[in-house]
């Protein structure tokens, strides 16, 4: 089955990024298996093939995981990016922690559930 032009793109964007599938999907907050039925364009479903489907949000994040053209990916995957409200709070965007102590990347993740939960407190009021 030849790769649809969204995974082709998808691909290359992620080869130039130097990450392996694992870490693409990681970033993007998906799963490693359904990166690779992007990438490939179809999914088995009880042992038959079918085209695979997507939304714009997974779009934004496949895209944004590895630095790749939001509206091109769009496109290449069937929606009009003029037509697609994506919010930027949708889109997974990576910290990079690299160099970080321990103790510091801990803090950070503390932060990061404070802010959570302030944003869950906000959103109950």
């Amino acid at each position: 089955m030849k790769q649809w032009e969204f995974g082709r793109l998808l691909q290359t964007a992620r080869e130039t990024a130097g990450l392996s599938k694992r870490e693409a999907a990681k970033r993007a907050g998906i799963s490693e298996s359904r990166w690779r039925q992007l990438e490939a364009g179809y999914e088995l479903i009880r042992k038959q093939t079918f085209p695979v489907k997507t939304t714009p949000e997974t779009v934004a994040q496949v895209a944004a995981s590895v630095g790749a053209s939001r509206d091109e990916l769009l496109e290449a995957a069937g929606f009009d990016p003029a037509m697609v409200d994506i919010p930027d709070a949708v889109i997974v965007k990576p910290v990079d922690v690299a160099g970080l102590t321990t103790d510091n990347v801990e803090k950070v993740r503390a932060f990061v559930a404070f802010l959570k939960s302030q944003q869950e407190g906000d959103a109950s009021e």
